[in-house]
């Protein structure tokens, strides 16, 4: 998993950024940091290390908001800058707070990193369980975006996330009023049954594949969806490439991450065949 699947997210950040190759293993331990107490109780120790990390990440994305305001490029930093936000009044615009900037930095390596290196590992589980589809792919590289799919239906990466009842109704006979806050499970929703049959199999096939609640739905829909869907497709293409074939080694033990909202294996280990 540290070769690959905690590699291919940050390289994309740090490039999207504009940010030095040689800040990719801060990058990575600052996503950890700001997703540390999410779906989790954390140690004391742990607590105040993660405090610690955003702290640095906070401090050196100001530092490089302040090198784009004096010199703008072409990346996601200049243009947070550059932005224009419409006054609620309608009067006119104005730029991002610094503060503004930060979180939305802070979201994107967060948020940007974490899921998407989950679900790495999870789609090279899956197909280690489910060679067939590993043999389908090395014919068919179209078939690797249905594989994306499947694994985000099937191994959610984001688990649930909290949300606000914007009207009264019920959902299983419990009432839920206006303003509710309620925790809403979408790995509960992607193995309705009465919208994936056989929901516990893996099944790439399936005509409806695209229709799981992964990214969310409605206002609230991911906003990296698509880069998160491109870099998995990419990376599955090119492993399908490079390797011949692949196994599991002795040394998985299978273990998740100690969190109940962000689902991911500890580590996956994998021996392979070169192409």
């Amino acid at each position: 998993r540290e070769v690959f699947s905690d590699t291919i997210p940050v390289r994309v950040i740090i490039r999207t950024l504009d940010l030095p190759e040689d800040s990719q293993a801060d990058v990575r331990r600052w996503s950890g940091d700001t997703t540390a107490g999410i779906g989790c109780l954390l140690s004391d120790d742990r607590a105040i290390e993660a405090a610690h990390g955003v702290v640095e990440l906070q401090r050196y994305m100001n530092s490089e908001i302040l090198k784009r305001i004096e010199c703008p490029r072409s990346d996601i930093i200049s243009m947070l800058v550059d932005a224009d936000l419409p006054l609620a009044d309608g009067s006119g615009t104005r730029k991002l707070t610094m503060e503004e900037s930060m979180g939305v930095l802070q979201s994107l390596i967060g948020a940007g990193n974490e899921t998407t290196t989950k679900l790495f590992s999870s789609m090279i589980h899956l197909l280690a369980e489910n060679k067939d589809e590993w043999r389908k792919l090395k014919s068919d590289r179209s078939r690797a975006a249905l594989i994306v799919e499947e694994s985000l239906r099937l191994v959610t990466p984001s688990q649930a996330l909290q949300r606000v009842a914007t009207d009264d109704t019920e959902i299983g006979g419990v009432p839920i009023p206006k303003g509710s806050k309620i925790f809403v499970s979408y790995s509960a929703a992607n193995r309705d049954p009465e919208v994936f049959p056989e929901p516990d199999r893996f099944v790439p096939d399936r005509p409806n594949v695209r229709d799981h609640l992964s990214f969310g739905a409605g206002v609230h829909f991911c906003i990296g969806a698509p880069l998160s869907r491109l870099e998995s497709v990419v990376a599955l293409e090119h492993l399908a490439d490079r390797w011949l074939d692949f196994r599991l080694t002795n040394e998985n033990t299978f273990e998740y991450e100690e969190t109940f909202q962000l689902r991911g294996l500890k580590n996956l280990f994998v021996e392979f065949d070169i192409a």
